[in-house]
């Protein structure tokens, strides 16, 4: 007697196929829309003290770090591993060598930070959007309809309003508070749009964040227990990557020019007032950064080549710009330990990014300096 045959339970089918299209949407969109070319031969000056470089992970994807207070562990993202393809934070101990996953969640995750206390993160997920906004599925199943031949995706017909700087898709994601166990979750932000770019504000419940909504692009401060907003005022419509200094009394930002062909680097209080560029030039400057001391800022530019991001630090007026790594390939987000001495920053110099880190070592200034607003 023959089996009746079984039946096939539509929901679990269903869910299979949704979590195969999110998936699929986060994999393209996570990758550059613009990607970076890089220049073959590199040569750094004569007087260039070398920086003793050391790759942290070589499994996966790893980028994005931030330092724990005490310079012992780093926060990043972590995707492309054995148990997983998508975006989580991961936690590595400088002092063991190893790494440990914190969120286990179905969305994406696009950055994380410590928060003012080491047992608590704060981090920027779609893992609510994708099951709250119908847009988002209907991008996602248009990604899908979009994947080429070659395995590579078809880039959306998107308004730079909803890129970064860099040209990446800035998708649909909100803030969230945990412990550092990933436990005891708390959401901070309900928008459709993207909320994210997070620096939190020194011995404060602000964090600094950027926000779109709709195709208004602007920075915000958050404040984590009250979970109110209010507008930076920094009169720009292309503002991105807020960071403030150790002091929590001024923060840096990056801002785009000339159709976003360009972008520099801006200082001001924390609300946007006495705004005032600081670097600028060729090329783009992003991921501002702040050196524990106070008078040293961090930035990823391509400003001597247009085809490559290397990694920069300045005095906090502007001057004394000198570059900090020499690779082909793709160096950014920059981070100081709250120590002094370490510096890490995400590449791609292996083929896919990673973190590293070196010995931070200060370089000497140019003999001829180049005056902020020269170029």
């Amino acid at each position: 007697m023959q089996r009746a045959p079984k039946k096939v339970n539509i929901r679990v089918v269903g869910k299979a196929i949704y979590v195969f299209i999110i998936s699929l949407f986060f994999y393209v969109s996570s990758c550059r829309t613009g990607a970076v070319k890089t220049s073959a031969a590199i040569t750094p000056p004569a007087d260039f003290i070398p920086l003793k470089i050391e790759q942290l992970i070589s499994f996966g994807e790893n980028y994005n770090g931030r330092f724990s207070s005490d310079s012992s562990r780093i926060i990043f993202i972590g995707r492309n591993r054995t148990k997983h393809k998508h975006m989580q934070v991961y936690e590595f101990d400088l002092k063991t060598r190893k790494d440990r996953r914190i969120t286990f969640q179905d969305g994406e995750i696009f950055d994380a930070t410590y928060a003012q206390k080491d047992n608590e993160i704060i981090y920027s997920s779609s893992t609510d959007e994708i099951k709250e906004n119908p847009l988002f599925i209907k991008q996602a199943l248009d990604k899908s309809r979009n994947i080429q031949g070659d395995g590579k995706g078809a880039s959306l017909n998107i308004s730079q309003s909803q890129k970064n700087l860099y040209g990446e898709a800035l998708s649909f994601a909100e803030i969230y508070l945990s412990t550092s166990d990933g436990r005891k979750i708390r959401r901070l932000t309900e928008s459709a749009g993207f909320d994210g770019q997070i620096s939190p504000r020194p011995r404060s419940s602000e964090i600094a964040i950027l926000s779109l909504r709709g195709q208004k692009k602007l920075l915000y401060l958050l404040n984590t227990t009250s979970r109110k907003l209010s507008i930076i005022n920094t009169r720009g419509l292309n503002d991105e990557f807020p960071a403030f200094s150790a002091d929590g009394k001024e923060l840096l930002w990056s801002r785009g020019i000339d159709d976003l062909t360009k972008s520099e680097i801006w200082l001001s209080d924390p609300h946007g007032g006495k705004a005032k560029a600081i670097i600028s030039g060729s090329g783009h400057h992003l991921d501002p950064a702040w050196h524990p001391n106070g008078e040293e800022v961090l930035f990823a530019s391509n400003r001597d080549d247009a085809s490559n991001f290397e990694v920069y630090a300045a005095k906090k007026d502007g001057s004394c710009i000198r570059r900090l790594t020499y690779q082909s390939g793709l160096d950014r987000s920059p981070q100081v330990s709250p120590d002094g001495k370490n510096l890490l920053f995400t590449s791609d110099r292996s083929g896919q990014l990673q973190l590293y880190l070196a010995e931070y070592n200060t370089q000497p200034c140019p003999t001829i300096i180049e005056s902020v607003q020269s170029k």
